[in-house]
């Protein structure tokens, strides 16, 4: 599970705030924190943070930590991703124990992002914080000092089992 924190913004003119994530208590190991990631993503995400670290001035510290995840998956085919873990273009079934409600979020890259449509760009803390997690795992943010944390409930659509 990822945990984001939030803090003030950095005195050397970042805007805005700060969120850092790191992954704890979940299925996968505590003590090296490995997802799965496909290869195809791995790639194309590699290449979109490289791109995204050198235009963001905020959120550099998540946009780190995101970069430290992928570099610590375990990055396989396509076809050998297990059917439980959320990659990108997934979409979830979610439920905020909090509020006793559940939700659908589709996982996607920046440009398809699209909150009222429920698509959540790979960016945003919640986006990184699902890449990766699987059904039984649960994802924990701090918003407006507020702790949110989501279940995930369901994989519902995830592009390599698609087509089964």
């Amino acid at each position: 599970m990822f945990v984001v924190d939030s803090a003030p913004a950095p005195a050397d003119g970042g805007v805005g705030h700060q969120r850092s994530a790191r992954r704890v208590g979940s299925r996968r190991s505590e003590s090296d924190g490995a997802i799965y990631v496909t290869d195809v993503d791995w790639e194309r995400l590699e290449a979109l943070l490289a791109d995204a670290q050198s235009h963001v001035r905020r959120d550099r510290e998540h946009l780190r930590e995101l970069a430290e995840a992928l570099g610590r998956a375990c990055v396989v085919a396509c076809n050998e991703i297990p059917a439980d873990v959320v990659t990108m273009n997934s979409q979830v079934r979610l439920r905020d124990e909090d509020a006793g409600t559940d939700m659908v979020l589709n996982l996607v890259y920046p440009e398809s992002a699209n909150l009222r449509r429920g698509k959540v760009s790979i960016l945003a803390p919640i986006g990184a914080a699902l890449l990766g997690s699987r059904v039984g795992d649960a994802v924990e943010w701090i918003v407006h000092r507020r702790l949110c944390r989501l279940h995930i409930e369901r994989i519902m659509y995830q592009p390599k089992w698609s087509w089964i």
